[in-house]
């Protein structure tokens, strides 16, 4: 009889014992909670625009946060001014549209229609940034990405939400 008490308890002990380990034992995700700032992460230089391409995607009728590469139109392999400013006038931002400036290393689009505002975003790598607060108008999306394609930084202020 002491002998088969003796085991109970032990196989009591050792399930108590799988049990806190089991509940203490998680499969633990690394997550990078390092918070970085817009400044210390774009280092832009005029350097950078290099080989900016312009591509757009009109009249986009599904979910944006589907929206791939594959769905955009390029309009032009070397972006300039005047091309920029003459597609984003053409557009009919009745519609949902995209319009995008990037390059092996970086890319800015805008995006949106008058009836819900108009947003950017620029990523850099596996760096991506949103504008939180939306765009005012056509002219300042336009603005937005001359400045891009100038190496001008005034485009970094505009995503810091001053």
């Amino acid at each position: 009889m002491k002998r088969k008490h003796t085991f109970v308890t032990l196989v009591g002990i050792i399930a108590i014992i799988g049990v806190i380990f089991l509940v203490n034992w998680r499969p633990k995700k690394k997550l990078n909670k390092k918070h970085i700032s817009l400044d210390s992460i774009i280092t832009f230089k005029k350097t950078d625009i290099k080989n900016l391409k312009l591509f757009i995607l009109d009249d986009f009728k599904g979910d944006p946060i589907m929206i791939s590469d594959n769905d955009l139109i390029m309009i032009s392999e070397k972006a300039t001014s005047e091309i920029i400013k003459n597609t984003i006038s053409t557009l009919d931002w009745k519609k949902f549209n995209v319009v995008q400036l990037k390059n092996e290393n970086n890319a800015i689009h805008v995006s949106g229609k008058f009836k819900y505002g108009f947003y950017s975003g620029y990523t850099n790598g596996d760096f991506s940034v949103l504008k939180e607060k939306p765009l005012t108008s056509v002219d300042e999306m336009t603005e937005m990405l001359l400045a891009f394609f100038a190496g001008k930084n005034t485009w970094v202020d505009k995503h810091k939400n001053k």
